[in-house]
């Protein structure tokens, strides 16, 4: 089986996940693209976990829709997460998979923009739900902070995208009783405490 993930992410949470069947085997994936560089693809696709990957970017989100055309638990949505509801842009970067509602360029399109917590209650997303991934190009310590901080939510565990070792975003994990479990080259993978077992 290929692992579709940037860094092997694929490999550490499925082992991880072995020892630590999570109650909910449920993935939300904030900026999910595509099939390439995917910490939640092999999830879905090999090991029947339930998916909701969101993804801004209007091109990106009909190559979504055509990779899990025949997926029933791949649930596909157009959204942007940031710690706000409302209206948004998302701006156009050269590079696919680096638009951003804040790395502004001349390029953007309209978008609906949400709170994490809320998207995941209108879903019906149990609060410990197995796996949060979230590479959402300069929003990732506004997601994550907005959901630990102001909600009931706390998944088995979360991959964030590396911040050059900002603090705040660390002292939330600590507060929130996660640690580092794994690091790869691009990316930190967090497990909260009580659910630690290697």
């Amino acid at each position: 089986m290929r692992d579709y993930s940037q860094y092997g992410e694929y490999k550490i949470i499925r082992e991880f996940f072995e020892n630590n069947v999570p109650e909910h085997k449920i993935v939300i994936d904030v900026g999910a693209c595509g099939q390439e560089l995917s910490n939640s693809y092999n999830l879905i696709k090999d090991d029947n976990w339930r998916g909701i990957l969101l993804e801004p970017e209007p091109e990106n989100y009909a190559k979504l829709l055509a990779l899990y055309s025949d997926i029933d638990k791949a649930t596909i949505l157009n959204r942007a997460i940031s710690n706000y509801s409302g209206k948004g842009k998302i701006y156009i970067h050269d590079k696919r998979g680096h638009h951003s509602l804040s790395r502004k360029t001349g390029r953007y399109t309209e978008i609906t923009v949400c709170r994490l917590a809320c998207l995941l209650k209108r879903h019906n997303v149990p609060h410990n739900f197995g796996l949060l991934t979230v590479d959402a190009e300069g929003e990732d310590e506004k997601i994550i902070t907005d959901l630990l901080e102001t909600s009931c939510y706390r998944p088995t565990a979360i991959i964030h995208e590396k911040l050059h070792g900002k603090p705040i975003i660390q002292n939330i994990f600590k507060k929130h009783n996660y640690r580092v479990y794994a690091e790869t080259r691009g990316n930190i993978i967090y497990t909260i405490e009580n659910k630690l077992v290697k």
